[in-house]
């Protein structure tokens, strides 16, 4: 079963640029949301906080996922197919370009 997943796209950049940039986990405190549970302290990442909801990656509502979907989420950010993640601050949203 996967918990969490780093994201980061590398097209065409150095080798240290391999690293992800965030990583993504089921909520702990919130039954059925995916939260951001780490980043790079750069610039790109400015706007980012710990545990900002995930509810959208690209066309995908992330909201209210169970396991299987989870799944199926992280499957497809480990191929690099998505592009746009939305993401929730109290009443506040936000996108977050993945490159």
């Amino acid at each position: 079963m996967i918990e969490e997943v780093a994201l980061g796209r590398t097209d065409n950049k150095p080798s240290y640029a391999n690293l992800p940039k965030i990583k993504v986990c089921k909520s702990k405190k919130h039954e059925g949301e995916i939260e951001l549970c780490f980043f790079w302290d750069e610039l790109q990442n400015k706007k980012l906080k710990l545990h900002d909801q995930i509810i959208q990656i690209d066309s995908v509502i992330t909201t209210n996922v169970d396991q299987k979907q989870y799944c199926d989420i992280v499957q497809n950010l480990e191929k690099g197919n998505a592009k746009i993640i939305r993401f929730k601050r109290g009443k506040k949203e936000f996108d977050y370009v993945l490159n």
